[in-house]
């Protein structure tokens, strides 16, 4: 943010945690407001529930291909936290749709195992590999 919109690294930092702090959360909760309102994620509503995912990931998509053309950081920063929320709308629907679609019996170790590889493969791999990348450059 600091180097292509030519902001103080201060406040580039700044905006970013704001984003990455605010957004997830009312992202998550607008979600399952939304699948719920559908009728939820078991049984013959999972398909309706998917392509509610669909939607919100095709806005989410929009948001982001949009932050390639702002170059100022005040609407930078407002694209950045609707692509967060947006993509947080997703997580808490994909998540009960996985689980759902496991055996009674098998629910909470897929429940488990869902965990272990959004830890392993989300959040500790994508500060190492953003990290990576930046350092090649």
């Amino acid at each position: 943010m600091s180097t292509i919109l030519g902001a103080d690294p201060v406040k580039a930092q700044f905006c970013f945690i704001l984003c990455a702090v605010t957004a997830p959360i009312p992202g998550s909760l607008l979600g399952s407001w939304v699948a719920d309102r559908a009728g939820g994620y078991k049984g013959k509503y999972q398909v309706q529930a998917l392509v509610i995912c669909c939607g919100f990931a095709s806005l989410a998509t929009i948001s982001g291909v949009t932050l390639f053309f702002l170059y100022d950081l005040l609407h930078f920063s407002i694209g950045l936290w609707a692509l967060l929320l947006l993509g947080a709308t997703m997580v808490p629907t994909c998540f009960g749709v996985l689980i759902s679609s496991a055996k009674k019996e098998q629910q909470s170790t897929s429940s488990a195992f869902g965990q272990i590889f959004f830890n392993i493969a989300g959040f500790f791999m994508a500060p190492n590999v953003s990290g990576y990348v930046m350092d090649q450059y």
